[in-house]
């Protein structure tokens, strides 16, 4: 399935233009209705604000697709101030590789490189080493959406390629560099133009993405093209880059942590119910040697039963959990929880309410907590055993969704809870059986204020867990939760912040649909969920 893109008067059609477009993206992403005619300026700037979907907020702040283009740095190198000007098919194309290639700027001595229009710190200095430009490794993680292996630091993997010849690295002050242009052209750079002094790297985007393309039932789907979507927007208009940036000072470091005891403790839960009970963001140390990490996400648009809905939707296909987050969600498998077993699937159960629906289920999702992710086909084909791409690795825990109102559980009063018709999906995971080596509970409480405004508040308590069959707090005072809360901290920003973008348009198109009928029945091992044909 393809995107129909129209002009407002929906009658130019540019076949030069879209057969080169569709060409460099890598599939037919745009088609255009109408007679053929010569290509304007103004056009031109319609039909690339699309390709790379430019974000509403930008286009109604910059009055113009083309201010638009102007404020993001993507206007070609020749005068296009007059809307109404013709343009060639070079000067055509010349535009939109401008638009749909990431530039990258490297300067020896500094620290920082220019992606697009955002400045990303890699935190020691690049250097002139034999003639050759060495950048710290950490390049190919935050400039060009790879991962580096924290364990073993010789080694750089963007999309399931492995850098990892030691004798291409060099250790200097306790830094490990890589050569700069080996590496891009590893990366299968589009053109490197580098001295001693700089260099300028050419990327086409989607080579810079870092998960799986779209199979052809995949690409059908109402709602994936917000799939796409996320790999052709631009870096600095993603809104999951946005929102780390203007918010991931209060995580991941020492001196980001507040005083010890300011959030909100696990023993103290029960005040998410309290509907003024003032909730803060950011992480903290508590005396009894538990941790937890808050982060709140603005939910406009998103109502407490979308929420519920959500939560039993999304888990029903790859590709749902996939749209999410593309970055780092890649599959996910799900059955009856521990309470449910040799019951039929609750997912399926039609006299169930979308809140009874989407608990009492173990998911086991594969993802990467970690932003920057290895990903591509081919991790996802090893990981697909013919049935979907979790099932060959899930592990016997996974995430239990409980059912917060059982009798037993032990997390909040049920009659509280029930009473607070403004609460969405709670939502509390832990490992199951509890386990005093390994304490972590995540909680999800969806709350809308008295204004109607919907907002998530994500609460991961380190250290500590809940005996839910009898509501005994058990502590783990040797649990190593700082590597934890360095990756999830970011991982959480992000991937919230893209739910809160995406959820209303999915909803809108999906919600109310079947969930049998509209299910992926690769998603279930054959036999283990009857209801499912």
């Amino acid at each position: 399935m393809v995107d129909v893109l129209r002009f407002v008067d929906d009658t130019a059609k540019v076949s030069a233009f879209i057969e080169n477009a569709n060409a460099y993206v890598g599939y037919k992403a745009l088609t255009l209705e109408g007679a053929d005619r010569d290509l304007t300026c103004g056009e031109a700037a319609q039909l690339l604000v699309k390709l790379v979907r430019i974000s509403k907020a930008t286009l109604d702040k910059t009055g113009s697709p083309y201010e638009a283009l102007k404020f993001l740095e993507m206007l070609p190198p020749f005068d296009v101030a007059d809307p109404a000007k013709t343009l060639s098919e070079m000067q055509a194309l010349i535009w939109l590789r401008r638009v749909t290639c990431a530039l990258v700027i490297v300067k020896v001595g500094e620290s920082v490189v220019d992606r697009e229009t955002v400045k990303l710190d890699l935190g020691a200095p690049a250097k002139l080493i034999d003639g050759q430009i060495y950048v710290p490794i950490i390049f190919g993680e935050l400039g060009l959406g790879g991962c580096v292996h924290k364990e073993a630091p010789y080694s750089i993997i963007v999309n399931n390629k492995e850098f990892a010849d030691q004798a291409k690295f060099v250790e200097c002050e306790g830094t490990v560099y890589a050569p700069l242009v080996e590496l891009c052209e590893f990366l299968d750079a589009d053109r490197i133009e580098a001295d001693d002094a700089k260099a300028m790297l050419f990327f086409q985007r989607i080579k810079l993405k870092s998960n799986r393309d779209l199979n052809e039932r995949e690409d059908k789907m109402s709602f994936t093209y917000l799939y796409r979507r996320y790999w052709y927007t631009p870096l600095p208009e993603r809104v999951d880059e946005q929102a780390w940036r203007a918010r991931g000072g209060k995580f991941c470091t020492e001196e980001s942590a507040l005083p010890n005891n300011t959030l909100l403790h696990f023993k103290d839960k029960a005040k998410l119910l309290d509907p003024d009970f003032c909730d803060q963001e950011g992480w903290c140390r508590f005396d009894d040697g538990s941790a937890v990490l808050s982060v709140i996400t603005p939910m406009p648009g998103v109502t407490s039963e979308m929420f519920y809905w959500w939560f039993a939707w999304h888990d029903l296909d790859d590709v749902r959990y996939m749209t999410w987050y593309p970055p780092s969600h890649y599959g996910i498998w799900i059955e009856n929880g521990p309470w449910q077993k040799g019951k039929p699937f609750r997912g399926f159960d039609d006299s169930l309410d979308y809140r009874g629906k989407s608990c009492e289920l173990l998911h086991h999702p594969l993802e990467a907590f970690f932003t920057s992710t290895m990903g591509g086909d081919d991790y996802y084909q090893g990981h697909y055993d013919g049935y979907n791409a979790i099932e060959g690795t899930k592990g016997p825990g996974g995430l239990n969704f409980i059912d917060l109102t059982a009798p037993g559980r032990g997390y909040f009063d049920p009659e509280e809870y029930n009473r607070q018709s403004d609460a969405g999906m709670i939502a509390a995971v832990g490992q199951y059986p509890p386990s005093p080596e390994f304490g972590a509970v995540m909680c999800h409480f969806f709350r809308v204020d008295k204004d109607g405004n919907g907002a998530l508040h994500t609460h991961f308590w380190f250290g500590i867990t809940q005996n839910p069959e009898n509501g005994e707090i058990l502590y783990s005072k040797t649990m190593k939760y700082w590597p934890m809360l360095v990756g999830l901290s970011e991982h959480c920003v992000r991937e919230f912040a893209d739910l809160a973008d995406v959820m209303p348009d999915i909803a809108a198109r999906e919600m109310g649909k079947d969930f049998k009928e509209f299910a992926n029945p690769g998603s279930y091992v054959a036999g283990k969920h009857p209801d499912l044909r």
